[in-house]
């Protein structure tokens, strides 16, 4: 068989082999994504509580152990793990309080906390659970049941936020998000007190002496720093005041204990000598080598409580503006409707394109019918 034709035959083999494999992993990917976000499953409530464990655990093993120092006591020790229990706490009560369910038998209670509005929510009948659906109530497909006052599933809780458990989703956003914030401070407090002076500049121009060259490449103590340059005014890594938002000022303190601003190594090629303290990127590239560990705690912790923190401000904004998630996409979706339609209107009319939000009843009660459920409204009261 010519040679061309082998290797012809093997590359739609190797081609077809691939296409296989991949169609397979999409399958299996889209099958895994189904499980987890659209199907009741306790896998990720599981997950949430390992991170959180395994996060928990590797901070008191590389950041609690260098306590205590100058200026952070031994306290942080137990400050922090009380920091961690109300979240626990508000996860549990989030994920088995009763979201607020529509039954048959209670029905007519969730039609009376909220009248119908018009706009948004019509008299109808949910074709699955075949009850009344009641205004800003949502049949949930993951949960398979009508939920009052719904505003989305949450697959870490395995639960809907409804109008019961609302308030609990909130406080575990906000003692979660607390948390980070917290081992981010602690981290920063940690690192601001051992604040120790580097050499001084990095003496890019001179050759490394002799006593030196033996570190190769690698931090090692400069003992010849002193004596290179006695005259140099004492500075601090470049890094420092950028630390807490790259993870690497939590290490700055054990590092000033070390004395790892007198560290120095040698360049490749060049053969010069560079500090750690020399600039940011030289800082970050010791801190990843010496704490690799410390680092990805660090910048998960500080990721995670932006995210967190952004989250938790939405659903405050959603709530004091009295809608909910599920509200906020019909409000968008209505006004793009309306904003087409007005396009094309051809007597030339200008149609309300921001119809104004029954439910929004400013922010005090807003804020107060979200944490506290109300009591049913009796039959004869205005909208509420």
């Amino acid at each position: 068989m010519p040679l061309r034709t082998v290797r012809s035959t093997c590359s739609r083999a190797a081609l077809h082999l691939t296409r296989i494999v991949l169609d397979r992993t999409v399958t299996g990917l889209e099958t895994c994504i189904t499980v987890l976000c659209e199907t009741p499953t306790p896998a990720v409530q599981g997950l949430f509580v390992l991170l959180f464990g395994a996060a928990f655990y590797s901070y008191c093993k590389y950041f609690f152990s260098l306590l205590p120092l100058p200026t952070v006591p031994a306290w942080h020790i137990w400050s922090g793990t009380l920091t961690m229990m109300p979240s626990l706490v508000f996860f549990v009560l989030a994920s088995w309080t009763d979201p607020g369910i529509v039954t048959p038998e209670n029905v007519e209670q969730y039609s009376r906390q909220y009248r119908l509005d018009g706009v948004l929510y019509q008299p109808r009948t949910c074709a699955t659970c075949n009850i009344p659906k009641p205004a800003r109530s949502k049949h949930c497909r993951v949960c398979n049941r009508c939920i009052g006052r719904m505003d989305h599933h949450c697959i870490w809780l395995n639960t809907c936020i409804g109008t019961r458990n609302l308030r609990w989703f909130l406080a575990f956003l906000a003692s979660t998000a607390a948390i980070c914030i917290y081992g981010t401070r602690a981290g920063w407090r940690v690192a601001s007190a051992c604040e120790v002076s580097g050499p001084g500049p990095l003496l890019s121009g001179q050759a490394v002496p002799g006593d030196v060259l033996r570190v190769t490449h690698t931090w090692s103590a400069c003992r010849a720093c002193d004596r290179l340059c006695p005259s140099q005014p004492a500075r601090s890594s470049t890094l420092a005041p950028q630390g807490a938002v790259l993870g690497a000022r939590i290490m700055h303190g054990h590092m000033g204990v070390e004395g790892a601003w007198k560290l120095a190594r040698v360049r490749r090629g060049s053969g010069r000598l560079e500090y750690v303290s020399d600039s940011a990127l030289t800082t970050l590239r010791y801190v990843l080598e010496r704490y690799p560990v410390q680092f990805c705690l660090t910048f998960f912790l500080g990721v995670m409580g932006w995210v967190l923190t952004g989250f938790l401000g939405y659903h405050i904004f959603l709530t004091l503006n009295g809608t909910t998630t599920n509200e906020a996409s019909k409000w968008r979706a209505l006004r793009k409707d309306l904003a087409r339609q007005a396009a094309f209107d051809p007597a030339g009319l200008h149609l309300d394109l921001a119809p104004d939000n029954a439910y929004d009843w400013g922010p005090g009660r807003n804020l107060l019918d979200a944490l506290v459920p109300r009591v049913p409204c009796a039959k004869d009261s205005k909208l509420c």
